[in-house]
């Protein structure tokens, strides 16, 4: 590291130290801005699309349903307070889904899964 790095980091530290209360404050702020930011795009998303098996709209039992390439739950977002470029770029991935028709898509993955595991056939 050369000299005016390390100055700059000491004097930096400095900074910190002395505004440390302020600094705190504003970092909570911008987290809580940044869930409820997260909380609202994907309400306002659920609330613009349907379930995409069945057509069911109320945005309260709807889920994002991952076709590829999951790199984290959409919920996830908000806790972690995701910026929204990265959220809309997991959106991408997604289908909305009602909660029952993304239970029955998990449900038939999995069973389709543990077939092709086993090498048997699916029985009613």
């Amino acid at each position: 590291m050369g000299k005016n790095a390390e100055l700059n980091r000491q004097a930096s530290r400095r900074h910190y130290e002395r505004n440390k209360p302020e600094m705190v404050a504003r970092a909570k702020a911008f987290t809580i801005a940044a869930r409820n930011r997260n909380r609202e795009y994907i309400k306002s998303v659920k609330e613009q699309t349907p379930c995409q098996d069945c057509g069911f709209k109320d945005h309260r039992a709807l889920q994002f349903h991952h076709l590829s390439d999951k790199d984290a739950n959409i919920g996830d977002s908000i806790a972690a307070s995701w910026g929204m470029d990265r959220l809309k770029r997991e959106i991408e991935k997604c289908i909305v889904l009602c909660a029952n028709c993304h239970h029955i898509r998990h449900y038939e993955q999995r069973l389709i899964a543990g077939v092709k595991q086993s090498g048997s056939s699916l029985r009613s």
